[in-house]
C-alpha cells in the first residue's frame, strides 16, 4: 500500500514515463478511508489522466468507488469519472474493466470513446446482456484487433455483425460466451449455439485472423465447409468443448463433430491446436487427429492425470500429442500476460506457456 502511495506522489515528475498501468486493491474503500481518507479513487484516476500523458494500457483491477458508501451494484456512481478519464486519455489503446462492470450502457460510454483502441476486453456481463454496443464499438474503434470476451450474453445477430466490421481482427477469445438467438438466427440441431456460424463468419469476413480460442463452449455436429483459402493467417486454434467434463460413461465419451478432420485439413496455416480430449478422437472411428493432420502442427490436450483414454495416453506417451494437466483459455489465447493477470473466468489457472506466437 505505501507503494501505491508513493506512485501517486511521483506521478507530476516521473507521469510521462508510464505507459501500462495496472492498479490492483482489495478492500479499496477501507484501505481509502482508514489510511489516506484524503486521496479519493476519482483523484487518483484524474491524476493518472493528468500526469500519465503516454498511456497506452490501463487495468483497472480495484474497487473503484470512493470512500462514501454506495448502495446498489458494485460499481455503481463511478461510471462519470471514468468516462471522464477516458476522454481526456486519449492515448489510451487497451483498457481493462473490473469483471460485471460491463454493462452496454457502460461498454458504449467508456470504449466509443477509445479512437485508437486496438484490444477489447469484457468480462462477465451475463447479468446485463450486451445490446447493440459492441456493433457500435467496432464502427467507432476501426483499429480493434483484438477481442477477449468472458461470461458475456449478446445475441448473436448483433455479434455477427461485430465480427463484419473488424476485417482487421488478429486475436479472438470466446470464453463461455452465451449466443441468444433473433428472428434472423434461430438455433439449429446441429449448431444449437452458434458456432459453426462464428467459424463461418470469420473466415469469409476476417483474413487477418492468427489465435482463435473456443472455450468452455459446445462444438457444432458439423463445421461450416470451408476452402484451403480460409483462415489464411489461422496459426493457433484452441477449441474445448464444456461437455468434456461433463461426459460419464462410454456412450458420452463419442465425438459429436462429424466432419472436424475435413475442417482441420483447410487451415493451411495451422501450428498448433488445443482441442478437449473428447474431440481428439475423431467421429466413429478408433482415430485421433494427432495422427492424419499435417505433421507440422503440434497437438495439445487438456485432461488430469489418470482420465486419458487408453489410446490419448499412448499417443502422449509416444509424443504425438502434449498434454496439460490444468485447463486454461487463457494460455491459448495469447492473453498468459502478467498484465491481464486475473482478467476473466478464475476458475481457470493461467499456467506458463510459450507457443510460436
Amino acid at each position: 500500500m505505501s507503494k501505491s502511495y508513493s506512485f501517486f506522489i511521483a506521478l507530476p515528475d516521473r507521469g510521462h514515463l508510464v505507459r501500462r498501468l495496472r492498479i490492483d486493491e482489495q478492500g479499496c474503500r477501507d484501505f481509502l478511508g482508514k489510511v489516506h481518507d484524503h486521496i479519493k479513487a476519482p483523484d487518483r484516476v484524474a491524476a493518472i489522466a493528468r500526469f500519465c500523458t503516454n498511456l497506452r494500457e490501463f487495468y483497472v483491477g480495484w474497487d473503484c468507488r470512493d470512500s462514501r458508501k454506495v448502495d446498489g451494484y458494485l460499481f455503481d456512481g463511478s461510471d462519470h469519472w471514468l468516462s471522464h478519464f477516458v476522454k481526456k486519455r486519449t492515448t489510451l489503446e487497451c483498457l481493462i474493466l473490473p469483471e460485471r462492470f460491463c454493462t452496454d450502457l457502460s461498454v458504449k460510454n467508456l470504449y466509443l470513446r477509445m479512437k485508437n483502441l486496438t484490444r477489447l476486453y469484457v468480462s462477465r456481463s451475463n447479468y446485463y446482456s450486451l445490446a447493440h454496443g459492441l456493433v457500435e464499438i467496432a464502427q467507432s474503434c476501426n483499429q480493434l484487433k483484438e477481442v477477449h470476451m468472458d461470461a458475456v450474453d449478446v445475441s448473436i445477430s448483433d455479434f455477427v455483425e461485430f465480427l463484419t466490421l473488424l476485417p482487421a481482427l488478429e486475436v479472438l477469445t470466446l470464453q463461455a460466451t452465451n449466443f441468444k438467438s433473433t428472428a434472423i438466427h434461430r438455433p439449429g440441431t446441429q449448431d444449437p449455439y452458434y458456432i459453426g456460424l462464428i467459424l463461418k463468419t470469420l473466415a469469409t469476413n476476417n483474413p487477418r485472423l492468427h489465435t482463435l480460442s473456443l472455450h468452455n463452449i459446445e462444438l457444432p455436429d458439423f463445421f461450416p465447409t470451408i476452402s484451403v483459402n480460409s483462415f489464411p493467417a489461422l496459426r493457433i486454434l484452441d477449441m474445448f468443448d464444456y461437455r468434456r467434463g461433463l461426459a460419464i460413461g462410454p456412450s458420452l465419451r463419442s465425438p459429436n463433430s462429424r466432419n472436424l478432420l475435413e475442417f482441420l485439413r483447410d487451415l493451411r496455416a495451422l501450428e498448433v491446436l488445443h482441442i478437449d480430449s473428447l474431440n481428439l478422437q475423431l467421429f466413429d472411428s478408433d482415430v485421433l487427429v494427432c495422427d492424419v493432420i499435417s505433421p507440422k502442427v503440434e497437438v495439445h490436450t487438456s485432461e488430469r492425470h489418470g482420465n486419458l483414454e487408453p489410446a490419448i495416453e499412448e499417443a502422449v506417451c509416444a509424443g504425438r500429442v502434449t498434454n496439460h494437466n490444468e485447463i486454461s483459455f487463457k494460455r491459448w489465447a495469447g492473453i498468459e500476460d502478467e498484465f491481464v493477470r486475473g482478467w476473466g473466468c478464475s476458475a481457470f489457472p493461467v499456467t506458463a506457456f510459450r507457443g510460436p506466437y
